[in-house]
């Protein structure tokens, strides 16, 4: 049974007939949510190795700071953030692709304010955008739909219903489209959720239990066969859900430490990292469940994701070591310091792989059974900041720091 990740400028339009909708062969200018297609692979681009602070196609300050990745949908990057001690402004942002102008801004109070801190989240869910609405979903419960000019076209307050939302650092899981709905993990301590909402009027489409856990790690959307799936790697376990009822299909426990990276997925490949040494793993899909293939004895992955990427495996850990496996044996091929500790998840584009630092620093490789270093560069960030995520579009890339996007292109 083959899975593929499903290229989600097509299959995550709205059903709603649009001059977009039946694009094809255009990835490239699309990246609709958190690890843009749902596993860090940018196609059909021409991506820069090289930059600094004086060859940086532009650069702009957001209103407040943030955590969450951009998007991008043609020429218009989106970018979330909050304002305020208490995270009492909530914003949504609209920029040019070609010169970073702002669009437009929208901003609402907070339904909810809680204290801003290093140990919190703040605009950590990435946000998600289609051919006809961006979504933003912030960490105390407050999702909106916006159109592409930034008008409102439906608001919820999913504390009233599902909340409220336990833990010490908020909510961190981003939203992600399916051919059906908005979906949303709400993992916290206390009762979490797996929902899907209606696109069009963010009505409740179905919603089901899952284990109580404080998790920031974000579910993906996969095709097996002519079924719709949504993968999950969160709270101890790997579950995957029918999309378009919920319902739970098959579920692997006994993880520890997997609570903040995403699932990444390649055809029948499943890629688990964990904070915890012995619990990075690989799984394989057969026969409709998944089954354990190899553990990783040296890797860890406390922030980013894990990326397959031409029969190979990669995890960062958090001081910034890199560890490279084989996908089908799990020979560990090599590891790598990279010049600071990463939030980011790698990306990889044609035969090479880009790991985003927390001091500015870019390493680029070339995907190889041993350390093959292509470029290094760098853009300045304030004292304590640090990439925390990226979209890709058009050739560009669109860094975001607390306060910044910062394009770059060749």
């Amino acid at each position: 049974m083959k899975w593929s990740v499903i290229p989600l400028c097509i299959a995550c339009m709205s059903l709603h007939g649009s001059e977009e909708a039946g694009t094809k062969g255009s990835d490239k200018n699309y990246w609709p949510m958190f690890r843009g297609h749902g596993s860090s692979h940018a196609t059909s681009q021409n991506l820069p190795t090289h930059w600094s602070d004086e060859t940086i196609a532009w650069k702009t300050r957001l209103e407040g700071v943030g955590q969450s990745s951009p998007v991008a949908w043609k020429n218009r990057v989106f970018a979330t953030s909050v304002q305020g001690d208490q995270k009492e402004t909530l914003s949504v942002s609209c920029h040019h692709l070609n010169d970073g102008k702002t669009l437009w801004t929208y901003q609402r109070q907070a339904s909810t304010s809680s204290e801003r801190s290093d140990y919190t989240s703040w605009a950590a869910p990435t946000p998600a955008v289609d051919d006809q609405h961006v979504y933003a979903f912030f960490e105390e419960g407050d999702l909106v739909a916006l159109t592409h000019q930034g008008e409102l076209v439906w608001e919820v307050d999913l504390r009233k219903t599902y909340g409220p939302f336990e833990g010490n650092h908020g909510l961190g899981s981003s939203p992600i489209l399916t051919s059906v709905g908005l979906v949303l993990a709400l993992d916290h301590g206390g009762q979490s959720w797996m929902l899907s909402l209606d696109k069009q009027t963010g009505a409740l489409q179905w919603k089901t239990e899952r284990e109580s856990s404080s998790a920031w790690a974000s579910p993906v959307v996969v095709r097996s066969g002519e079924e719709e799936q949504i993968l999950i790697s969160a709270s101890g376990s790997v579950t995957a859900y029918h999309s378009e009822t919920g319902a739970k299909k098959w579920e692997f426990k006994g993880i520890i430490g997997n609570n903040v990276p995403s699932i990444s997925v390649q055809g029948d490949w499943i890629a688990i990292a964990s904070n915890r040494k012995g619990h990075c793993r690989v799984l394989k899909v057969e026969e409709g469940e998944a089954k354990l293939v190899w553990k990783s004895k040296e890797a860890s992955s406390s922030f980013g994701s894990p990326l397959i990427h031409e029969g190979r495996v990669y995890f960062v850990n958090k001081t910034g070591i890199v560890f490279c496996h084989d996908l089908e044996t799990g020979e560990l091929l090599f590891d790598y310091r990279l010049p600071a500790s990463t939030w980011a998840s790698p990306l990889a584009s044609g035969s090479q792989v880009w790991f985003f630092t927390q001091n500015g620093a870019t390493v680029v490789m070339q995907a190889a059974d041993e350390v093959k270093v292509i470029a290094e560069s760098n853009v300045s960030l304030t004292a304590k900041d640090r990439i925390y995520g990226y979209a890709v579009v058009n050739g560009y890339f669109i860094l975001r720091s607390a306060q910044d996007l910062v394009a770059v292109k060749l």
